[in-house]
């Protein structure tokens, strides 16, 4: 199902027109290297030629991983609903745990439910709607170690909740890097030193996976899984 085409780009430093590959669908199960470039991000990037600088295109990707029944889709455009869409409490429905943005465009979805037939069995596969390239990699990260990345969320505001009031440190972005050694490594950026690299306890997550799963809406539908699910899903349920 892997399906990809070229585009004529001009780099934003030197306004040099440039060729790139841009992928449209990525099928890890038929070129399984696709994954590595991917969380390498050597993949919807333009490498200019002219002035060897990189930068990412935001273009939409859909990831598609047969094994991990794991069916991702980057849509840029929902980076503008995010900026633009106020928090909107959990209303203790289901459905109102999924987080789609109230103005999506009526196509989009029909898209990706088709999509999703497409990729048999989808009604069991974590189905996800992403708005950024970072969001696209944590995913694949999360799954890969084997953690619900919608506990991992509601963690992540748990911790940046905490460090904000007994540390006076404001995270304006948190990214798993890896779970490991009993130990969840997250990229997060302090705005005043910067990126860091901060060492959690799996316990943590543990704990929260054994008190919330059951609360969870049921896979096999799109849902939109970041901070604001979180913050819904805390505010109103908690």
């Amino acid at each position: 199902m892997t399906r990809f085409h070229k585009e004529t780009v001009t780099c934003p430093f030197c306004a040099s027109d440039e060729e790139v590959v841009i992928w449209d669908v990525m099928d890890v199960s038929e070129d399984p290297d696709l994954k590595e470039r991917l969380l390498t991000k050597r993949c919807q990037v333009l490498e200019c030629q002219n002035c060897g600088e990189e930068s990412i295109l935001a273009r939409p990707l859909v990831y598609l991983d047969p094994a991990a029944g794991l069916l991702l889709a980057w849509r840029p455009e929902l980076a503008e609903f995010e900026a633009t869409e106020p928090d909107t409490p959990f209303d203790g429905r289901p459905e109102s745990l999924l987080n789609l943005p109230a103005g999506l465009d009526a196509a989009l979805l029909p898209q990706l439910d088709s999509l999703a037939e497409m990729s048999c069995e989808a009604r069991h596969w974590r189905l996800r709607l992403l708005a950024s390239y970072n969001d696209l990699l944590e995913k694949i990260h999360a799954f890969g170690a084997g953690l619900d990345d919608r506990i991992l969320e509601i963690v992540k505001l748990a911790l940046a909740t905490r460090y904000a009031d007994e540390e006076d440190l404001f995270f304006e972005a948190m990214h798993l890097l890896a779970a490991q050694g009993g130990l969840l490594l997250l990229q997060v950026l302090e705005r005043e030193r910067g990126w860091q690299t901060l060492e959690i306890s799996m316990e943590l997550y543990d704990n929260a996976y054994d008190f919330l799963i059951e609360r969870m809406p049921a896979e096999g539908q799109w849902q939109r899984i970041d901070g604001r699910f979180a913050r819904r899903f805390v505010t109103g349920a908690g």
